[in-house]
């Protein structure tokens, strides 16, 4: 997995998660999640690259490139807002969908899973935030 994987969730989180996920296949080119729809699962990359898009004007304008172990969809699923971003399948994509509504069933049946789930959530986001940050500086000198 990648270093910013859920990664303080334990062996038994994943074997809670996982049996409610579905596997998934996408096509290079297929759009995994659309801008502008809304969120309806989080998305755990297992194989593959995408690319996060946002809508500039008439054109799309890459903001970043996802791989292995890390997640998409999981901005509309924490703010249960429409997604900011579509993320498109850049190779043969294969991900792990949890369902929003099965992922929030689960926690509140097991929040012992649903804590460590958002603790590794807002590690990632806290990354994804020094990275942009780090970007910006270096643009800026």
């Amino acid at each position: 997995m990648a270093a910013n994987a859920l990664e303080h969730l334990g062996e038994h989180d994943w074997v809670l998660m996982l049996a409610r996920a579905c596997r998934v296949t996408f096509k290079p080119g297929e759009e995994i999640i659309k801008e502008g729809a809304h969120g309806k699962a989080v998305y755990l990359i297992r194989s593959g690259k995408a690319s996060v898009q946002i809508t500039k004007g008439k054109s799309k304008m890459e903001v970043a490139t996802l791989g292995p172990g890390e997640l998409c969809g999981d901005m509309s699923f924490l703010m249960k807002t429409v997604t900011s971003a579509a993320v498109v399948a850049k190779e043969e994509l294969v991900a792990d969908e949890m369902d929003a509504k099965e992922l929030d069933a689960l926690f509140e049946s097991f929040p012992g899973v649903g804590l460590r789930f958002y603790h590794s959530l807002a590690v990632v986001l806290a990354r994804r935030l020094r990275d942009t940050s780090n970007t910006l500086a270096g643009l800026k000198s």
